[in-house]
């Protein structure tokens, strides 16, 4: 027995123009809607009459809503509906019962009975008769719950970048500040001193940062042949680059190779994947070759190369890598008597020397202790949360007086103890290491009535001066002006006693 046919009487509905969504394209010209047809449609069909009790009801309806058309035929339209919508819904469809004009909603959200949220385009459309008398209503509805999903994750997106770009807005303006306060670390302004030779060297570094030419930094061990390197490098064009630090004398023999130019897998025993060398990672930047006279021969030879072509070549592999990059080397040797014993190379040592910038040692420099002295204690108050104001005369004369075989770097680490072992708040002890050519070789006048405490860096530059000054006065009258003897008693050589003359206004003629 065949299935009786669910059919509906002839029906009207007005024209709604682009009002609505989806078109009832499945009406028939006279107006006469047939459920088989309906119901191979993909959106939800639902004729409802004119109380919106349910008439009609496509298959995807029955899938929406998780009932079948016999079991909710009659049924009050909004019983199927979330509470959280009802009244909405209620008011618009009697809105249309009221003005026979169609409405859209657009992703009404409804829950199925599996508890899953689903958005829906509904279209309700006021259903006529041949008279103009309404019937009910017809809704249509389309599930766009996957639209809606992707304008959700869109705009969680969106927000997401928006965070992400103000992070990172942050983060960059974070490392724009640390890099400012790199180059104003080591900006040569900041390198400590005040002497003619250090302003000789200031005016050098000024000079030679504007180039790309290679540079050789000698003097002594603590003398601050890195602290130039990084002046260099931070005041040049490759300061936003990398600057790559080298101690040529730290690596092995070994490893030295490796580590300057890289290796390629399987190269040798353990290498077990390819790696860069440091010219590769200083590329666009600046590589510092510190303690240039500890290489090799070899390693001298695949040196040479990179800097007459700027190519290099990894361990193990016959392939060629442009590198553009500026060299600093330096080195606490003699680079001449290098030559002249034939552990250096000799063509090596001009393609070096480009620019050569000697540092001259501690005991060249007396002049700038004070202020040396001064920027330790200001760094090491920081350090150990210490209020350590000045030095006491007596405690400054000692330091004067020494020899500072370690330069610079035996400085920071006298003041280091002295602010961490100090009770007061000026530094009265100073412990100096054993030094006996300082005490057999200084010629030293009779401790002077320094006065009270020095108040502050005006007073105690006047004062040193003063003392200086009264220091050499009585070098001269001891050694008669002889400037050869004045040199092998201090230590000093001619240039820094002829520049004391200066300073002083000293002749040689007032103490014969």
């Amino acid at each position: 027995m065949k299935e009786k046919k669910d059919s509906v009487q002839k029906l009207f509905v007005p024209d709604i123009g682009g009002n609505a969504d989806i078109q009832p394209y499945f009406l028939a010209s006279d107006g006469e809607i047939d459920k088989s047809i309906i119901d191979n449609l993909d959106s939800d069909v639902i004729i409802l009459d004119k109380d919106l009790n349910i008439v009609l009801m496509n298959k995807s309806a029955e899938r929406t809503f998780g009932v079948s058309f016999h079991e909710v035929k009659g049924t009050n339209y909004l019983a199927l509906r979330l509470r959280s919508i009802e009244q909405e819904l209620a008011r618009n469809l009697n809105n249309v019962l009221k003005t026979k004009k169609a409405f859209t909603i657009k992703e009404l959200q409804i829950i199925s009975p599996d508890k899953v949220t689903h958005f829906f385009d509904q279209s309700c459309i006021p259903i006529l008769d041949g008279g103009g008398v309404l019937q009910g209503v017809l809704s249509i509805s389309k599930d766009v719950t996957k639209r809606v999903y992707k304008e959700i994750q869109y705009q969680e997106s969106q927000k997401m970048l928006k965070a992400l770009f103000q992070e990172l807005e942050v983060k960059n303006t974070t490392i724009r500040s640390l890099q400012t306060s790199l180059r104003e670390r080591y900006s040569f302004h900041s390198l400590i001193g005040k002497s003619y030779l250090m302003q000789n060297i200031y005016d050098l570094i000024e000079k030679v940062s504007q180039t790309d030419s290679t540079v050789l930094i000698t003097g002594e061990t603590g003398t601050g042949k890195e602290l130039v390197a990084r002046a260099i490098h931070y005041n040049s064009h490759r300061k936003d680059y990398n600057l790559v630090a080298v101690n040529c004398a730290a690596l092995p023999e070994t490893l030295l190779e490796s580590e300057l130019f890289g290796h390629v897998k399987g190269s040798f025993t353990g290498a077990i994947r390819d790696k860069k060398g440091k010219f590769e990672l200083a590329d666009k930047g600046t590589i510092f070759l510190d303690e240039i006279g500890e290489l090799s021969i070899p390693t001298q030879v695949k040196l040479l190369r990179v800097l007459q072509e700027r190519y290099i070549e990894r361990v193990g592999d016959e392939k060629t890598i442009k590198v553009d990059i500026r060299i600093i080397a330096a080195t606490n040797q003699d680079i001449l008597e290098l030559i002249e014993k034939g552990t250096f190379r000799k063509d090596l040592f001009y393609r070096l020397n480009i620019i050569s910038i000697r540092l001259p040692s501690l005991k060249e420099r007396t002049d700038d202790i004070p202020l040396l002295v001064n920027h330790f204690i200001e760094k090491f108050n920081i350090r150990f949360k210490k209020n350590i104001n000045g030095i006491s005369p007596n405690a400054l004369r000692k330091l004067l007086a020494y020899s500072w075989p370690g330069n610079i770097r035996e400085l920071e680490g006298v003041i280091e103890k002295a602010v961490l072992l100090e009770e007061s708040e000026t530094i009265e002890n100073i412990e100096l290491p054993t030094d006996h050519s300082a005490t057999t070789n200084l010629c030293l006048p009779k401790p002077l009535n320094a006065g009270p405490d020095i108040s502050s860096y005006e007073d105690l530059q006047k004062r040193l001066d003063m003392l200086e000054r009264e220091y050499f006065v009585s070098v001269f009258q001891k050694h008669h002006g002889r400037i050869g003897s004045i040199a092998a008693c201090t230590g000093l050589n001619r240039r820094t006693i002829l520049n004391k003359m200066k300073k002083f206004s000293l002749k040689k003629s007032l103490f014969k």
